[in-house]
């Protein structure tokens, strides 16, 4: 969630004058003026829905990488992500990071590391020590193999620290050479368990809905009250809400 937000806010559009159209309807143009933010598939992928919007293609596992350095040899000027899972990456994913340095891209690539296949049951991958039985396996240490690859910039950050990701990802994609940004957290529904409960102050929130944004299912709206949904939150374990609150009105119980 933390790095689909900073994605989001990276990556905005503006929105050209309504146009007729030869069929008589209006057509909107949208550019994107900051960030493009090539996807893969995975459970990430549904941030290219509402209300994240923070991806912009998505065509089959492994190519965001490949697509995203199509985009740059091909004389696009926004600068350009590509966002892999940890599954995805080792299963067809390095051959296109390969490619791109071999042939001097200059993207970011952002591995979404959570230790696990999520998308598709949560087996095992040459990431995670375990093979897809469940049994003892050697493990691939990805960032040992990006810079094996040849990538010098190799970055690991915590994937609930919002503030530490946008700032990483504006870093990298200001150079010249090829970046990689791991963003290393486990998946709340793979890892059971749940830290400090979180809550909302109504006195000190001001209905902004910033919190709404973060796609969180356990977030809901009531008129103008928002509520935390104690079940599903896992608490300060995440706390992503609590961090795009400029109110602080999310805190720990």
């Amino acid at each position: 969630a933390a790095t689909s937000y900073a994605l989001k806010r990276l990556g905005f559009y503006h929105t050209q004058p309504e146009e007729e159209s030869t069929s008589g309807r209006k057509a909107v143009a949208r550019k994107r003026q900051g960030i493009i933010a090539a996807s893969d598939i995975g459970c990430y992928t549904l941030s290219v829905y509402p209300p994240l919007l923070a991806l912009d293609t998505c065509a089959c596992m492994g190519a965001s990488i490949g697509q995203a350095h199509g985009l740059e040899k091909a004389g696009v000027t926004n600068r350009i992500v590509s966002v892999i899972g940890d599954s995805t990456f080792l299963h067809s994913g390095i051959t296109s990071l390969v490619n791109a340095v071999y042939n001097e891209g200059r993207g970011t690539t952002i591995i979404l590391d959570n230790g696990t296949t999520a998308m598709t049951g949560h087996q095992g991958h040459p990431g995670t020590g375990t093979s897809a039985r469940g049994d003892k396996a050697p493990r691939v240490i990805i960032e040992d193999l990006v810079r094996g690859i040849g990538v010098r910039d190799v970055n690991i950050v915590n994937a609930f620290d919002l503030s530490l990701i946008e700032d990483t990802i504006k870093r990298c994609v200001e150079t010249d050479e090829p970046s990689v940004i791991i963003i290393r957290g486990a998946c709340p529904l793979h890892v059971r368990g749940k830290g400090k409960p979180l809550t909302i102050d109504l006195a000190q929130c001001d209905q902004c809905f910033n919190c709404l944004r973060v796609g969180c299912q356990a977030i809901t709206r009531e008129g103008n009250e928002i509520r935390i949904d104690a079940a599903l939150c896992v608490g300060d374990r995440c706390a992503v809400c609590s961090q795009v609150c400029h109110q602080k009105a999310i805190r720990v119980k």
